[in-house]
């Protein structure tokens, strides 16, 4: 039986439905701004003003404090290695061996079965000690070894032993060494993660969409590309949300301070693993020159002194937040090295903006240009067990 409609009911009934998307609209811009992902793309170049600028900077260089920022360059380019140390076993004291002369050394290739080995269980135990040891392997194959912890006093003894051509024999195997050196030189773009992550990270260079805008740049003279890159983020408002940190370029960490002093004897920096590792071991032996009573693990941080703290030539943070609109901040130092290699200076930028979402931003400096974009991002829905499913078209939990 079809009930008549009453037209003072059905005003009612359109009235709230109109009323009710207002009234659902706060909190539900409010849940898709905290819940919904973005997607931020960074573009940073220097550039090289030989004019004579009428803006002055001060000497002093203004620090940008990175405490609490989220960093997603540092695992990087210097991955933690405190879960290789703890799972490691410790490695063996090393075979020390004095008689290394070449001349005094037998090849094992040449050595026959010993003279003593008259019983033949102890010919059979020597056979078959050779046939391990000149056992074929096939093309391309290494064994691997073992992985071990190198700890402070065998790490400087194996450094010390290889710098100072002392006569000694030190086998480590499969030896690890924990800290990671931080490189002279970083690329233009970090290498991101294709899978989608419950946490910030960076995303595949595939999704930069500035590509053309950062080749324009590069053919552009006096301008240097540092950093190209994009992140992925849910946002939150001003107060909650935390500075990401990015960094780039080269490191001046083994000349110069954070505030762009001279380190005492100082040297270039190196460009390899080798060359980082001899410069180390000899701030070791300067430091064991002028100690020479102290003990080796006393004089550990002098060994790291010149690697410890990076200096970046573009360091400093950007924020973005919600405020019932999308702003950035950005907070960054760039430093330039003087033409003989005797001076950094350093430039400090401070900026904000408002984002508009998919619109191209630039933030202009006497020297340094930034470039963001912001996106919404849909990440990939998770997939459904089967018996998820089928408890839910059930009515089953």
């Amino acid at each position: 039986m079809t009930r008549p409609f009453n037209a003072s009911t059905g005003q009612n009934l359109v009235a709230a439905l109109l009323l009710a998307p207002a009234l659902l609209l706060p909190n539900a811009k409010a849940q898709s701004i905290e819940t919904s992902w973005f997607e931020i793309e960074i573009l940073a170049f220097s550039r090289d003003n030989s004019q004579r600028l009428l803006e002055q900077f001060p000497p002093k260089v203004t620090e940008v404090v990175t405490t609490g920022s989220v960093d997603l360059l540092s695992p990087l380019y210097q991955p933690d290695l405190t879960a290789i140390l703890l799972a490691a076993p410790a490695c063996p004291k090393p075979e020390v061996s004095f008689n290394s002369d070449p001349e005094l050394s037998l090849a094992t290739a040449d050595v026959t079965a010993p003279l003593f080995a008259t019983n033949e269980a102890s010919l059979a135990a020597y056979q078959f000690q050779q046939a391990k040891i000149n056992l074929p392997l096939s093309d391309g194959y290494q064994p691997l070894p073992e992985l071990c912890a190198l700890d402070h006093h065998q790490m400087i003894s194996a450094a010390l032993n290889a710098t100072l051509h002392v006569n000694l024999n030190v086998t480590l195997p499969g030896a690890v060494q924990i800290r990671q050196q931080p490189p002279a030189q970083l690329p233009l773009t970090p290498q991101g993660q294709e899978l989608h992550q419950p946490q910030p990270y960076l995303a595949p260079e595939s999704a930069l969409q500035l590509k053309d805008l950062a080749y324009q740049l590069k053919q552009r003279g006096h301008h240097q590309l540092l950093l190209h890159t994009a992140w992925r983020q849910p946002l939150a408002g001003k107060r909650a949300a935390r500075p990401y940190r990015w960094f780039a370029g080269s490191n001046f960490g083994q000349q110069f301070d954070y505030y762009g002093r001279t380190k005492a004897n100082a040297v270039a920096p190196a460009t390899d693993g080798k060359g980082q590792l001899l410069q180390q071991i000899s701030a070791l032996e300067q430091a064991l020159a002028q100690n020479p009573a102290t003990p080796l693990a006393e004089l550990q941080p002098a060994f790291n002194q010149q690697s410890d703290s990076p200096v970046w030539q573009l360091d400093g943070l950007v924020k973005v937040y919600s405020e019932r609109m999308l702003f950035a901040e950005t907070d960054f130092n760039l430093r330039r090295l003087s033409a003989d290699g005797s001076k950094l200076s350093t430039y400090h930028s401070n900026d904000q903006t408002r984002l508009l979402i998919g619109e191209v931003h630039y933030l202009d400096h006497p020297h340094l240009g930034l470039v963001l974009q912001i996106r919404r991002f849909a990440p990939p829905l998770l997939p459904v067990e089967e018996n998820t499913t089928a408890g839910a078209i059930s009515g089953q939990p």
